[in-house]
């Protein structure tokens, strides 16, 4: 059984949040990081182009790790869209075929594959 994990979170005693479906509370570390981040975008002049590249590096890393990956397998990008169109970019996609996207799809991931679709006479099926 989990023991009690009160003490990662800034809930007060007597408080007991349930409405986690909405907006779950945020780990007292996460906050610490999200504080920091800030304050380093508050000096920007202060952050050199190493350091920023290492602390991605690092991301990578860590979230190749839990996946078990190589971090050469995965990317950070600024948005999945980026990261959709870098894709749809370098695929090779022959003409009549099928590109399969889920139906639930947030629609700006979906732009780049109609689009390829089209330009290369391939067609977009939707999976349920």
């Amino acid at each position: 059984m989990l023991s009690c994990q009160r003490d990662l979170f800034s809930i007060p005693r007597g408080t007991a949040y349930l409405d986690a479906a909405y907006m779950s509370p945020i780990p007292n570390a996460a906050v610490a990081a999200g504080e920091a981040g800030v304050r380093v975008k508050a000096e920007p002049w202060k952050m050199t182009i190493a350091s920023y590249y290492d602390e991605v590096e690092q991301a990578r890393q860590l979230a190749a790790s839990m996946v078990g990956a190589d971090a050469d397998d995965l990317a950070i990008v600024a948005a999945t869209s980026y990261g959709m169109a870098i894709a749809a970019a370098n695929v090779s996609v022959p003409a009549g075929s099928a590109i399969l996207l889920m139906e639930n799809e947030h629609t700006s991931h979906r732009y780049v594959w109609y689009d390829l679709a089209q330009r290369l006479g391939a067609h977009v099926d939707i999976v349920p």
